[in-house]
């Protein structure tokens, strides 16, 4: 039987679904990125959007030091966990397709002010041929270390 531990208490986690967690980050995440790219990243309501996927890091993190989303051939992976096609699913892939990053890797200490910082840039729309606007490049000017893009790690 395969028993997860909460890293909190070093007690077992009795009917936990990570697929369902994931499932559910998946959404939120989409939904986030959609509303800061429809509404920009002062809105209320795209402020109170990137707080939802914001908490189910906070469930997943119970369990995992880190999360992992990781687009390989085409199909999306959460914590290595194949994704189903859906609206959520494409509009992840999508953002990820055009700003050329292949994997993320969110970090246990990472902020809600650096994930806002993230998903902000994560929607906007950049010259990819100038090496300053990379994902990763971002990141290090901004001091973010909660975050990968691409990296060995993620």
């Amino acid at each position: 039987m395969y028993q997860i531990i909460d890293l909190s208490t070093g007690k077992a986690v009795l009917h936990v679904n990570l697929k369902k967690l994931v499932n559910s980050l998946l959404r939120e995440f989409a939904v986030a990125c959609k509303k800061v790219a429809i509404y920009g990243p002062n809105h209320p309501s795209a402020s109170r959007a990137v707080g939802k996927p914001f908490l189910v890091f906070n469930d997943i993190f119970k369990f995992k030091k880190y999360i992992n989303i990781n687009l390989q051939n085409g199909q999306l992976f959460i914590l290595n966990i194949c994704l189903k096609d859906s609206i959520f699913n494409e509009e992840v892939t999508r953002f990820m397709q055009i700003l050329d990053v292949d994997s993320i890797l969110f970090k246990k200490h990472i902020t809600m002010g650096e994930l806002e910082k993230f998903i902000e840039r994560f929607v906007k729309r950049v010259d990819l041929s100038n090496h300053e606007n990379l994902l990763s490049t971002f990141l290090s000017k901004q001091g973010i270390e909660s975050m990968e893009v691409n990296s060995e790690i993620a």
